[in-house]
């Protein structure tokens, strides 16, 4: 996983991560399989932590942008020739 991307983890991600962990192993898996599976649930996990960034990134860029919109709407009105006046 990138470095860049990695965020913090609570106490509660850590003892699930554990309960998992647990629960794999009393499964019996050949070694080969669990890897793979372990391999699996990682990469599903950095997937979802890019999705994640990404649209929350997305939305404040876009609240933002939104909102900035607003305030240059109240700052600045446009006289019938279409030449802007500040309030």
């Amino acid at each position: 996983m990138d470095d860049k991307l990695k965020s913090e983890y609570t106490e509660d991600f850590y003892t699930h991560m554990r309960e998992l962990s647990h629960y794999i192993s009393e499964l019996k898996m050949r070694k080969k399989i669990n890897d793979e599976l372990v391999n699996l649930i990682l990469k599903q996990l950095e997937i979802a932590e890019k999705e994640a960034f990404i649209r929350g990134f997305k939305f404040g860029f876009e609240y933002n942008f939104d909102n900035l919109l607003e305030q240059e709407e109240h700052l600045f009105n446009a006289n019938q020739d279409g030449i802007f006046r500040c309030n």
